[in-house]
């Protein structure tokens, strides 16, 4: 679930009793659009179908199938070329505003303009930025904050200097962890492990 994810008790009578009645995927495939990791406040990100059908352990096929459905019921609306969806009611509920008047001060507005500054020419996205035009952004998406150094260091920090030796205690360490050491009547060694089965 997104960390930030915030759910209304009343969507439990609207929303997700209407996307019960269609079908058990469905629901879940409208839950995990909204609070799944690759999720978004704003109700407009990327979600592939293939993806859902890991989560649920349920076939592509009925997930689109589920995704039709509740598009047209109107809980959601896809793009599929773009990969997008769009949860109309989302950005209300997620980012809380009081009376609905977005604040231009809000931290979170600077985060969902890149996101959706970021996101794919798509009917959706135009859609969400006519109905939110306070998420318009002015910026580029991948205009950094600060520049990054021009020139690269000699020697990254973490590197440690090569003694031109290879490390040979790797074997040995191996090898007596397992109870073979490499003096051992075998020659030394080393035995396969299995996890969950035998040496």
């Amino acid at each position: 679930m997104r960390k930030d994810a915030h759910i209304e008790p009343a969507r439990w009578i609207r929303e997700y009793r209407a996307a019960l009645r269609l079908s058990d995927v469905a629901f879940k495939v409208l839950l995990y659009c909204e609070c799944g990791p690759e999720s978004h406040r704003t109700g407009i990100h990327f979600v592939a179908s293939g993806t859902i059908a890991e989560i649920i352990f349920e076939d592509r096929e009925t997930v689109d199938d589920a995704f039709d459905d509740l598009e047209a019921v109107g809980l959601l609306l896809r793009d599929s070329a773009a990969g997008l969806v769009y949860l109309p009611n989302q950005c209300a509920a997620q980012f809380a505003w009081k009376k609905g008047e977005p604040k231009a001060e809000d931290y979170r507005l600077v985060e969902a303009k890149r996101h959706i500054a970021s996101l794919p020419e798509s009917p959706l996205v135009r859609m969400f930025l006519d109905r939110w035009p306070i998420f318009r952004s002015d910026e580029a998406p991948t205009q950094a904050p600060c520049q990054a150094p021009t020139e690269a260091p000699s020697v990254a920090p973490c590197q440690a200097p090569t003694q031109g030796t290879p490390q040979g205690t790797t074997t040995s360490t191996v090898a007596r962890r397992v109870g073979n050491p490499p003096d051992g009547p075998d020659g030394g060694k080393l035995v396969e492990i299995r996890l969950g089965g035998a040496a």
